[in-house]
């Protein structure tokens, strides 16, 4: 299992009524969702995926939704 930050980066609140969940434990590093959503998403030095900021825009949320239904090990939960 992998530590530092692991809580503080599963989950975040999206904007307005949207949510999204990661399991970090689970990212395989692909970068598919950086490459959807490049100013939400980005994948970190330590190969893993990570939330650039906790309140996109809502012209975001379709790319957010995007993102987690292109990424290969599905580790992207968006919940309205």
């Amino acid at each position: 299992m992998r530590s530092g930050g692991l809580e503080a980066r599963k989950a975040r609140r999206c904007g307005g009524t949207v949510k999204i969940t990661i399991d970090v434990d689970k990212c395989i590093g692909s970068g598919s969702c950086e490459m959807i959503a490049p100013g939400i998403f980005e994948v970190g030095d330590d190969g893993l995926v990570q939330l650039l900021t906790d309140s996109p825009s809502a012209e975001h949320h379709g790319a957010v939704r995007t993102a987690a239904a292109s990424c290969p090990t599905q580790v992207i939960s968006v919940d309205d």
